[in-house]
């Protein structure tokens, strides 16, 4: 009887997986089929250089996260089917503005910049919220030994538009950053807006064989 139940179970663990590999087959195939539009945004001769992250906001506008901490708010115009171009665009500093610190927790005012890889837009048309996480931005890549980054300088900020200017609070300080290059990524708010959720990584720096990582060899 226990041998019947073992062949059984067997057989309806096979059913399963082929059915959920015939199914995955299915919606592989169906999806041969799908193309995207593709449009294009004239930037006007404005320059945004290593962008990470964009997200409209509730107002309308493009926000667009740049590999140094800047952030542009850029008002899209359509002209044509497939054809947008930039009507104004203006620059938020202020969390590329954000003091950096050595490993020992001194200031490091020669850094003047912070790497920023998430960025999300909530509130309203009238105002705005911006949430953006960013850390230390030196890059301890192989070869530059230990650049003494501070590798607790991972920051979770929140930007409110008050209607006249944008002002700044950070919700969440502290957050591991590697000595090579990952930190804090993207974001994403759950569907009632209470939940901000963070991709975090950097948490033990010990990657793939590299002078810059921690652990390996």
């Amino acid at each position: 009887m226990h041998m019947s139940k073992q062949v059984s179970y067997i057989a309806t663990r096979i059913i399963l997986s082929l059915l959920i590999s015939f199914g995955g087959l299915l919606s592989f195939q169906s999806l041969q089929g799908q193309s995207f539009g593709l449009s294009r945004l004239d930037l006007k001769g404005a320059s945004l250089t290593h962008p990470t992250s964009l997200d409209f906001g509730p107002d309308g506008k493009l926000y667009v996260a740049v590999e140094n901490g800047q952030i542009y708010a850029i008002e899209v115009e359509r002209s044509a089917a497939n054809d947008y171009s930039i009507k104004n665009i203006d620059n938020i500093h202020l969390v590329q503005e954000i003091p950096n610190h050595h490993e020992d927790g001194s200031l490091a005012p020669e850094i003047n910049n912070r790497k920023v890889n998430g960025l999300i837009l909530a509130g309203t048309p009238e105002k705005p919220v911006i949430y953006v996480s960013s850390y230390d931005p030196r890059d301890g890549v192989s070869g530059n030994g230990d650049m003494n980054l501070d590798t607790n300088s991972g920051i979770i900020s929140k930007l409110n538009w008050t209607g006249e200017i944008w002002e700044i609070i950070h919700l969440v300080r502290g957050l591991p950053r590697g000595k090579e290059k990952h930190g804090s990524n993207g974001l994403a708010l759950s569907l009632n807006g209470k939940t901000l959720f963070v991709a975090q990584a950097g948490h033990t720096n010990a990657g793939a064989p590299s002078q810059a990582f921690a652990l390996s060899s």
